[in-house]
């Protein structure tokens, strides 16, 4: 039995966790919501740029260089993950995700990785080598990885350019997911009708292209965040509500051996008093 020193010690340790757990929710909570409403404006802008995009390439419109369609002997894979922990299982679940959809693609074309998130590079296996994008902020990441692949893709040094992300869905959940960056492809039929394009069709497209494939990048991005995000909200929420109940252990623990040394002092009085 822990003496009541002891568990006054233990009692401040846990209070502490609580507190500790407790805020960082609330942070979570806060950046889920920045997060959630970065993804909702991207999604909406994303949409809508793959819509003049297909309306400027309908027909005999003209071509671009990421939207050539090769053979895929060759592949690039983004991986997007978490940078910080405290998440639960959220890294490795998206990691064991990647390595399985890594090694089956890896058997069937020439395969290169790159992450993005620190936690990544050391969870996921897959065929390729690896290469991690860690300095700089999330757009800064994204920035950079887009330059990458469209580079090697429009050089003709990949032929399928893939992304492994978590997207959130109803109710605070996610899944990860893995899709198709490059090339780029319509996922819609659109109707040409009335429309004028200005100044010409070439010209939008050499400008549409690479924002299209930027604005999905940068969807991906915060989707995976928001993901992690609430990852974090709910593993920080169980640590409070674990880091309570304990802390109400040990304080009736602590009651208890309180009232024990009160019982056994009065007793000791009374036998003292002849009473």
């Amino acid at each position: 039995m822990p003496s009541t020193r002891e568990l006054s010690t233990r009692i401040r340790s846990v209070a502490g966790t609580a507190q500790i757990t407790r805020a960082m929710s609330l942070v979570a909570a806060v950046r889920l919501r920045k997060a959630q409403n970065a993804a909702a404006a991207l999604e909406d802008y994303s949409r809508r740029l793959d819509s003049l995009l297909q309306m400027a390439t309908l027909g005999d419109g003209p071509a671009h260089p990421l939207l050539a369609l090769r053979p895929p002997l060759r592949s690039i894979c983004l991986v997007i993950g978490p940078d910080r922990g405290l998440c639960g299982n959220f890294a490795r679940e998206t990691a064991s995700f990647a390595s399985e959809r890594l090694e089956a693609l890896g058997e069937r074309s020439g395969l290169r990785v790159l992450t993005i998130g620190s936690r990544m590079a050391r969870l996921v296996e897959g065929g390729g080598d690896g290469q991690e994008l860690s300095s700089g902020g999330l757009r800064t990441r994204m920035d950079d990885a887009w330059r990458f692949l469209s580079s090697e893709f429009t050089g003709g040094r990949v032929d399928r350019v893939y992304l492994i992300y978590n997207r959130t869905g109803p109710g605070n959940s996610w899944k990860p997911v893995m899709e198709s960056l490059l090339p780029l492809q319509s996922g819609a039929d659109v109707v040409m009708g009335d429309v004028i394009l200005e100044p010409s069709r070439g010209v939008l497209v050499e400008e549409l292209a690479p924002e299209c494939g930027r604005a999905r990048l940068a969807l991906a991005a915060s989707s995976s965040e928001s993901s992690e995000q609430m990852a974090r909200l709910r593993a920080m929420t169980a640590a409070t509500h674990n880091s309570q109940e304990m802390l109400e252990d040990l304080r009736l623990a602590s009651n208890k051996l309180r009232q024990a040394a009160v019982t056994r002092e009065l007793s000791e009085i009374l036998a003292g008093s002849g009473l």
